[in-house]
């Protein structure tokens, strides 16, 4: 899609029409870039073409399924399958005072399609139209071979390119009308969004005020920092909020079978509206109603909206854009929180600046008061979400260099390689939404949506909260969703303890590091008996610890972790159970770690599952003790040393608590080398030079510590002196910890390989690092040299394609010894046949299996292709060729091998219909005469009928093209709809048109 420029128009809600670097009083430009614009006509677009990007898992739950394209331009590396639109069809759209009016008439239609089949009902859309959609000028129907409206679009985000009078739709939902649900017998999926698209066709009326070639940068005066004219020590300030959300189901894996089922995953997905702040020099409630929903700017700023790899533009030299992220959480009937689904990052490209008190006329800039909704096919769009990893959230910057879509980071993504349609979603566990399931037992639910925005002052009017209910919808083999009221601004953490909540068995304290948010949030219930139980959600933000590389726009973040443990004070005479840790997930290998030390308890994080920004991790406890005031700590990624943060929270203590810190002196260790060091059970400490130390996490008085070397350096040993004691109401300081030099002694790792049969090799791998290539039967050896102590992994790196490997003995710790125990052993992946029946032929049929291998029938019965597939492997087969006069279908033609051949494919064929063609002839003076030939046949030489017909007939199916033979001298003849294809019915609108030379066309005048 060419970037755009941007002359911007809602397709939701009528908006100023403004071309970049005019006003809203010039309106639409024209040809001449001086000449006065007219703000009000009516304009037409045609030809150019569209692109689809099916969600296949919602459509297959649906019971619709889609065959092969026909007639497909390409698909690009963002699976988005493209296809032309007809020249000789257009829309007419109504510009009123500079305004958008709304579709008035006509259609698109496409070239080529899909067949869709539902059961036994084959709906077609191939040649499918766009038309205006008679009740809504703001939406269009895709009518389909049959003039059903099956879906329709909305949700349209486009813009009008000065630079090649082009109208570019970067995105809309196609959705399952009325129609398709009531075929479906499902009322629930009227409405579903089932596909993203966008398109880009010809602006053939109208015109456009000085025409600029590529991207150009819209510039403001109004940036976050910039100062305001006339108010000194005044500047504008970002505030951007939500604006309402709606969640939408979109998928669920194999394993998702439903209540009591296999636990699979489950895709949401929001529709989600934002809203610049509205105040220009007082303050103005943004979103009325809402506590959160007045800025504390009075001075609204533009936001930069740069679409990702476009230009490296103002205010910040890169392409700076807002991302979206949204979050599901599960409150049990205990009250107790977890964050059960979380979203990867959804790069915004473009605002449609809707609704606007002042439209920056730029498609690149969300001006004061403009609104902008992206859709739910719009955010399912793989092409657009990402890992949240890549993103400095307190800042929003991105690091695009070295990112999933610019890996060899220069600048584009042309390596970007897309991902499946699981990756970066919201992805729930049946488990956690399914009402039958006991854990779920008067459990309610919150979903959450919010923007980043660069400069933003307020995170928390960026989000939204609304609660969700989920229900099995059996008949529709989907998890249905109901969005609840109301929506209120602010995160899910702020509804379940509210901020400066009077109850004193609650408190939700806002932690703030630099730019970066936080939260510690706790509730106390009273067990009766002296006992409590005490629930804290922790809720990180934006904050990172970034480790980044080079500077913007080529900013690689190396690692944004979060928090790494957290932490409670809690005397060691309290009887404390029912300790608990809840990451949302199923997963008990990636939980955090307890550590039950002296006067404290904490929980650490595995490398893989740290508290990171966007996320909410539960930690809970029983305690005989009543609630007091007392300091919960986390700490962060940092080794050396590690940074801890305090946030007032309440604890079971019977009286106030004070902690000492432990620490000395390392020497001796040796240039490049490290000791990891632990107090009592906390978090280690890694050291990797000689000096001072101190650990993060601290003693309470009276109690015990001990410090312990949790890994010495690989080539030293080390002792600890002054390491145990108690503690007696100071800082502990003379720990001493000596190393000295050790001899390494190293060993190898290595062993056998079987059962790959002649000629074949695979390629191991030691650790994730020395790779052997090209190993045969028979016994390896790595050259890497491991130390007693190390561990060992072996793992096969790449195996032939009709094999599978397993590794016996593959992983262990060296024992001063080498390794040669490790047994590499191969079975031939079985191989079956795909085959079924023919039936009704008369004629000759091409089959072919998996684009390869093609075979021809000529009679009626059961078939088998030579080659065989792999059991679990998938299998498909199309037909090639059909019989003069029939047209052939394949059912079950699809699947995967499940371990048996494959034979019930069936090949059914069916004679067709013929037709004829025919059409009008108008503007031919009395005694002339034009010929006409269909398909090149003989010539049909017409004089004054008004009306024609070919003798020849077609099939139903066929392609059909009608030329101009013979034109009478001196008159200039067309045809209008001369080529297309014999869909069941006679072909009668071909329109031969004559005219004088230089005689005006329709909507051609003006345009070069």
């Amino acid at each position: 899609m060419k970037k755009l420029l941007v002359l911007l128009v809602s397709a939701l809600v009528a908006g100023p029409v403004v071309a970049q670097g005019t006003t809203a009083a010039q309106g639409i430009g024209s040809a001449d870039p001086a000449a006065a614009i007219a703000p009000s006509g009516t304009w037409k677009v045609w030809g150019g073409e569209i692109a689809f990007a099916w969600n296949f898992d919602l459509m297959r739950d649906l019971g619709i399924e889609i065959a092969a394209p026909k007639a497909m331009l390409d698909e690009g590396v963002d699976r988005m399958q493209r296809f032309a639109l007809r020249d000789a069809t257009g829309i007419d759209f109504a510009v009123k005072n500079g305004n958008f009016e709304g579709f008035v008439r006509g259609s698109l239609a496409m070239s080529g399609g899909y067949d869709l089949q539902i059961g036994k009902q084959t709906i077609s859309l191939r040649d499918a139209r766009l038309a205006v959609r008679e009740d809504n000028p703001f939406q269009l129907d895709l009518v389909a071979a049959d003039g059903r409206v099956w879906f329709y679009v909305d949700r349209l985000m486009y813009g009008l390119n000065r630079a090649g009078n082009t109208l570019d739709v970067q995105a809309m939902d196609l959705r399952v009308s009325g129609a398709l649900a009531d075929l479906l017998d499902d009322p629930g999926s009227e409405g579903m969004p089932v596909a993203g698209l966008r398109m880009q066709s010809y602006v053939v009326r109208g015109g456009f005020a000085g025409v600029t070639k590529g991207f150009g940068c819209g510039s403001s005066s109004k940036w976050p920092g910039d100062p305001v004219p006339g108010a000194p020590g005044q500047s504008y300030r970002a505030d951007v909020f939500m604006n309402g959300f709606s969640m939408s189901y979109s998928r669920k894996d194999a394993q998702a079978n439903g209540p009591g089922g296999t636990d699979g995953l489950v895709v949401y997905t929001p529709s989600s509206t934002l809203r610049n702040n509205n105040a220009n020099g007082s303050a103005t409630a943004t979103i009325p109603g809402d506590p959160l929903g007045t800025s504390s700017s009075i001075w609204a700023a533009d936001v930069p909206w740069r679409q990702k790899f476009s230009s490296n533009c103002e205010p910040y030299g890169n392409d700076q854009h807002p991302y979206l992220i949204w979050n599901l959480y599960r409150i049990d009937a205990l009250g107790r929180i977890e964050q059960v689904g979380r979203s990867g990052v959804k790069h915004a490209f473009l605002t449609i600046n809707v609704g606007c008190s002042e439209n920056p006329g730029d498609g690149h800039i969300l001006g004061r008061g403009c609104g902008d909704t992206y859709g739910t096919g719009n955010n399912d769009s793989q092409g657009d979400l990402g890992p949240r990893r890549e993103l400095l959230p307190a800042t929003g910057v991105w690091g695009r260099c070295g990112s999933i879509y610019d890996g060899n980071c220069n600048g584009s993504s042309d390596d970007f390689n897309g991902y499946s349609n699981f990756d970066h979603r919201l992805k729930v566990r049946e488990s956690k939404i399914d009402p039958g399931e006991a854990a779920n037992a008067g459990a309610t639910y919150r979903f959450e949506s919010w923007y980043i925005v660069r400069d933003d002052i307020d995170i928390y009017n960026t989000m939204q909260t609304r609660t969700a209910t989920f229900a099995w919808n059996a008949g529709a083999n989907r998890w249905d969703v109901g969005n609840g009221n109301p929506l209120t601004l602010g995160p899910a953490i702020d509804r379940w303890v509210a901020p400066g909540t009077a109850d004193p068995n609650q408190r939700n304290t806002e932690l703030v590091i630099g730019k970066a948010r936080s939260k510690v949030a706790v509730k106390v219930t009273d067990l009766g008996g002296g006992t409590f139980r005490y629930d804290y959600a922790v809720m990180n933000f934006d904050y990172a610890h970034a480790v980044t590389e080079g500077s913007e726009p080529n900013l690689r973040v190396l690692s944004s972790d979060g928090f790494t443990a957290f932490s409670l004070p809690v005397s060691a005479a309290l009887d404390v159970t029912d300790i608990e840790f809840s990451d949302g997930d199923t997963d008990s290998a990636n939980d955090w770690t307890l550590v039950d030390e002296p006067n404290r308890i904490t929980w650490t994080a595995p490398a893989d599952n740290r508290l990171n920004w966007g996320t909410l991790f539960r930690f809970s406890i029983t305690a005989n003790a009543a609630p007091i005031e007392a300091p919960a700590r986390l700490a962060n990624a940092q080794v050396a040393p590690v940074q801890t943060f305090d946030a007032l929270s309440l604890v079971p203590q019977s009286e106030a608590v004070q902690t000492f810190a432990v620490g000395g002196a390392l020497s001796g260790l040796a240039p490049g080398g490290s000791i990891s060091l632990r107090l009592n059970s906390g978090t280690p400490l890694v050291l990797d030079e000689d000096g001072a130390f101190a650990f993060a996490n601290e003693v309470i008085e009276a109690g015990a510590y001990e410090v312990s070397i949790v890994t010495q350096p690989a080539t030293q040993t080390c002792t600890v002196d002054n390491g145990s004691g108690t503690i007696a109401g100071a800082d502990v300081t003379d720990v001493l910890v000596t190393c000295v030099d050790l001899p390494p002694p190293t060993y190898t790792v290595g062993g056998s390989v079987s059962g790959l049969g002649g000629g074949r090799t695979v390629s191991l791998q030691l650790d994730g690092g020395e790779t052997l290539s090209d190993v045969a039967n028979g016994p390896f050896g790595f050259t890497t040299l491991l130390g007693s102590g190390e561990t060992y992994s072996v793992t096969v790196s790449d195996v032939p394609a009709d094999r599978v490997c397993e590794v016996q003995n593959g992983s262990g710790t060296i024992d001063d010894a080498d390794v040669v125990n490790v047994l590499v052993q191969c079975t031939a992946v079985p191989s079956y046949r795909i085959g079924g029946t023919v039936s009704g032929l008369d004629g000759s049929v091409g089959l072919q299996l998996n684009g390869g291998e093609t075979i021809q029938r000529s009679v009626d019965g059961a078939f088998f292709f030579a080659g065989e597939v792999q059991s679990g492997q998938p299998y498909s087969v199309a037909i090639t060729s059909e019989p003069a006069g029939q047209r052939c279908s394949v059912e079950n033609g699809t699947g995967t091998v499940a371990g048996s051949d494959v034979t019930d494919i069936a090949v059914v064929c069916s004679a067709r219909s013929t037709h004829t063609v025919g059409g009008t002839l108008s503007g031919l003076p009395a005694g002339r005469s034009i010929a006409l030939r269909l398909n090149g046949g003989p010539a049909l030489v017409l004089s004054s009928s008004p009306t024609f017909t070919f003798a020849q007939t077609l099939f139903d199916g066929a392609e059909y093209a009608v030329t101009i033979s013979s034109a009478p001298a001196g008159l200039e003849c067309t045809v209008e709809n001369a080529t297309g294809i014999i869909e069941g019915a006679n072909v009668t609108d071909v329109a031969v048109t004559c005219r004088e030379p230089g005689q005006v066309m329709p909507f051609v005048d003006g345009f070069e």
